[in-house]
C-alpha cells in the first residue's frame, strides 16, 4: 500500500514522519503535480475527497522516488530561517519607507547623513526645517559626534 501526501509547506511533515515511523510507504507529491491532476478533471470543483481520488490513480500508475523523513531539527531550522527572512524583509521595507518619508519631508537628508535610530531621535526633537534653522548647531552635532 502506498500513501500519497500533497506537499503543503510544513504542514504535511508531521503526518509524513508519523506514518513513516509506523512503516507505511509514504510519498510526498509536489503541489503543482496535484493541481495538474485536478485540472484534468471535467468538473473544476475540489475538496479533500476529489484530491484523494486524483492522487490514488497517480500513485498506482507512477512510481515516485522514495522520500525520506525530515529530521525535526532540520525542520525547525528551516522554519527559523524562513521567519528570519520574513522579519529582515519587513525591517528592510520599513527602513526604506522611513527614508522615503524623510526624503519627502526633508529633501536630500538621506544623501547627507546615514538614517538610523539617532537620526529618528533627532527628527523627533527638530520636527520641521525651521526647527533645524533655529537650533544651535552644537545641539544638532551631538547626534552625529556620539558615533565617532
Amino acid at each position: 500500500m502506498k500513501i500519497g501526501i500533497e506537499s503543503t509547506e510544513i504542514y504535511h511533515i508531521p503526518l509524513y514522519n508519523h506514518l513513516r515511523a509506523y512503516g507505511f510507504n509514504v510519498r510526498i507529491l509536489n503541489g503543482l503535480v496535484v493541481r495538474g491532476m485536478k485540472k484534468s478533471r471535467v468538473r473544476k470543483t475540489t475538496n479533500d475527497t476529489i484530491d484523494a481520488e486524483s492522487i490514488a490513480p497517480y500513485l498506482m500508475i507512477r512510481e515516485e522516488k522514495e522520500t525520506f523523513p525530515v529530521p525535526d531539527n532540520f525542520r525547525n531550522l528551516r522554519e527559523i530561517i524562513t521567519a528570519y527572512s520574513i522579519v529582515t524583509d519587513k525591517i528592510r521595507t520599513t527602513r526604506n519607507n522611513l527614508i522615503r518619508a524623510l526624503d519627502l519631508l526633508f529633501p536630500c537628508l538621506s544623501n547627507a547623513i546615514n538614517i538610523d535610530v539617532d537620526t529618528v531621535n533627532m527628527l523627533t526633537e527638530y520636527v520641521t526645517p525651521e526647527d533645524f534653522i533655529s537650533a544651535d548647531p552644537a545641539e544638532i552635532e551631538k547626534f552625529f559626534l556620539e558615533k565617532i
